[in-house]
């Protein structure tokens, strides 16, 4: 049971319909998470959120990313920030093959009393930690600037060394609340906040993110697909000029769409069924788009991903 994590808000913005993400909701509600707030951001062309929540609101259809997300509900968040010790972000495009990795990298994060947890990129994992069996490491980044110090007056150019990640993050109560109107909807500056002062920051382990073929990431139990959004963008505006049935990028991220009819039901995109197979067909066919996913999930959490319920 996941009673310990009570203190804990989740909140996602749910851009488009996703089926892995609705069952990782499952998972973590009937085991005994019942802080999610679904904050629907984007269109539903594809169908609206069904899974649990214990707090729903339709926001303006911003078609990425939570930070618009926060922005819009900055005045909900912010009344419910007092009755949580911590607040975790999680991407609608994170999805959790079991929740044991989860509920550990959680309570290590509140055991050990850390501002702000999530997954560093690159090959930081391998080279600079020593995990010994724990869900999550302390880590003390340095903010850099790309281009050196004369961007250091541009916050679009600002990052940490090592580079922190998205996908699911913790933010304790005590940083949550230094955020000012600026920096509560811009990520790099929450980080910079933590950072400045001096907090208690970790990691918990992740793979490289691989960008050549889709920017996805994983570690325990845990995989994410990092701006999916775009694809369920290409389907509803029939978007070709970029793409290529050579790009394994665009083949796998299709696949994402085959696999889920495979798993769900045929008929589980409605009218945006007719478009999908137009770009079924501009990649090549279906069956190539799903031999693609297939192959890149091999060996992660998402190999033997089953319907869950």
């Amino acid at each position: 049971m996941l009673k310990d994590l009570q203190n804990v808000l989740l909140i996602c913005p749910y851009v488009r319909k996703n089926y892995f993400f609705e069952d990782s909701m499952r998972k973590l509600w009937d085991a005994g998470f019942k802080n999610i707030w679904i904050m629907q951001t984007g269109v539903s062309t594809f169908g609206e959120y069904d899974g649990p929540k214990s707090k729903f609101i339709n926001g303006k259809k911003y078609p990425y990313g939570w930070g618009a997300a926060l922005k819009d509900f900055q005045k909900e968040i912010r009344t419910a920030k007092s009755k949580y010790d911590y607040v975790l972000l999680m991407d609608f495009d994170i999805f959790l093959s079991d929740i044991n990795s989860f509920k550990g990298i959680a309570e290590e994060t509140i055991a050990g009393q850390y501002d702000y947890v999530s997954r560093i990129n690159n090959d930081h994992f391998a080279t600079g930690y020593d995990w010994n069996d724990q869900f999550v490491v302390e880590t003390h980044p340095e903010i850099v600037y790309m281009g050196g110090p004369k961007e250091k007056n541009n916050p679009s150019k600002m990052g940490t060394h090592p580079p922190f990640g998205t996908g699911f993050e913790f933010y304790s109560k005590k940083l949550w609340e230094s955020f000012g109107d600026k920096e509560f909807y811009d990520w790099p500056q929450m980080i910079k906040k933590a950072v400045d002062g001096n907090m208690k920051m970790g990691a918990y382990w992740s793979t490289r993110g691989v960008r050549k073929t889709g920017e996805q990431c994983w570690g325990k139990e845990w995989y994410h697909i990092a701006n999916l959004t775009s694809h369920y963008g290409y389907i509803e505006t029939q978007w070709t000029k970029l793409m290529s049935p050579a790009n394994v990028k665009n083949l796998f991220r299709f696949g994402f769409f085959a696999k889920q009819a495979e798993i769900y039901g045929a008929n589980i995109y409605g009218a945006m069924q007719g478009r999908l197979n137009n770009l079924y067909t501009f990649m090549g066919g279906k069956d190539k788009c799903l031999a693609e996913w297939n192959k890149q999930v091999e060996g992660t959490p998402l190999e033997n991903w089953e319907r869950y319920s």
